[in-house]
């Protein structure tokens, strides 16, 4: 057994008890000669952005999405012509690392493939007579995590739903699905449901904007009527590109041209919807989330209204 850390590509990297078997493997009527391994119990490290060659990303605070503990099962391939190729596959629980204020878990599978080959088989677990494990690659060479339950914490609020997370240009591209949140004051909320959408997960920070179906209850003083995004910044600087969000932590529901309804009167325009903090001593309203001897009150921002 080998304790030590392989990286591959620019933005992987395995570290752990490495135990390897050598086999001979036929994928698609061709014979490879491999070593393979198949092991619980490995830190697995993606980063945002390009890797030190050996130095372990989170010894040095890069940012990304790691999974301590994952089964993984490794194969590599010794015949082509450049270099040693592997194909990886990892299950486990991720989390964040160094992205600002922002929590991150969720069960899902991590896929990579170096060599082009499209093959399903099951892979050998070494000395033992249990059932291999299925890995199914269809040839793209993308590193790719898929999480079925993924949760997102960002400014004391939550979101759920499905991601994919790919590695973009020194960004993590995170594309969700069936995304829902709210923000709750008392017994009342607005949020959305069924949102979708991309994220970002670069240097100290996750940020993105995901629209979906306005979810309004508990508000009997005002109504909406419109479409409605989330949108989120887990850093402290506003983001570059043209989306533009707030410093974080941020957290806050963006309406653009939507109707607001207050007392029978209508109002058209961009409104902003935050949860916010009231201090009870002196007065000051924060953004973000009450904290001790606080109160949770709703902040709205408007713009282009007629």
């Amino acid at each position: 057994m080998i304790s030590a850390f392989l990286q591959l590509g620019s933005n992987l990297q395995i570290r752990g008890g490495l135990v390897w078997t050598s086999a001979v493997f036929d994928i698609n009527g061709t014979d490879y000669n491999v070593r393979y391994l198949s092991v619980t119990n490995l830190d697995v490290f993606v980063s945002s952005s390009e890797l030190i060659p050996g130095v372990w990303g989170k010894e040095v605070g890069t940012s990304g999405i790691f999974v301590d503990g994952a089964a993984v099962q490794i194969i590599e391939f010794s015949e082509f012509a450049l270099a040693n190729r592997y194909v990886v596959q990892g299950t486990g629980a991720f989390g964040a690392f160094n992205l600002g204020d922002l929590q991150l878990g969720g069960s899902g599978i991590l896929k990579y493939n170096e060599t082009g080959l499209a093959f399903d088989i099951t892979l050998p677990i070494p000395g033992s007579t249990e059932e291999g494990v299925r890995m199914n690659f269809d040839g793209s060479s993308a590193l790719e995590v898929g999480v079925s339950d993924f949760i997102l914490g960002v400014a004391g609020q939550q979101l759920t739903g499905s991601a994919s997370i790919r590695v973009g240009d020194n960004v993590l591209e995170v594309e969700v699905s069936s995304v829902s949140t709210s923000l709750i004051l008392g017994s009342a909320e607005i949020g959305i449901t069924n949102a979708s959408g991309s994220f970002f997960i670069g240097d100290d920070q996750a940020y993105g904007n995901l629209i979906g179906t306005l979810v309004i209850t508990g508000f009997d003083f005002f109504a909406l009527a419109g479409t409605v995004a989330v949108e989120f910044n887990s850093g402290d600087a506003v983001t570059s590109d043209t989306l533009k969000i707030p410093a974080g932590p941020f957290f806050g529901v963006r309406g653009q041209d939507i109707n607001l309804v207050v007392n029978g009167e209508t109002l058209r325009g961009n409104f902003l919807f935050e949860n916010g903090a009231l201090n009870q001593t002196t007065g000051a309203i924060a953004r973000g989330a009450a904290g001790v001897d606080e109160t949770a009150v709703l902040l709205v921002s408007a713009s282009d209204v007629s």
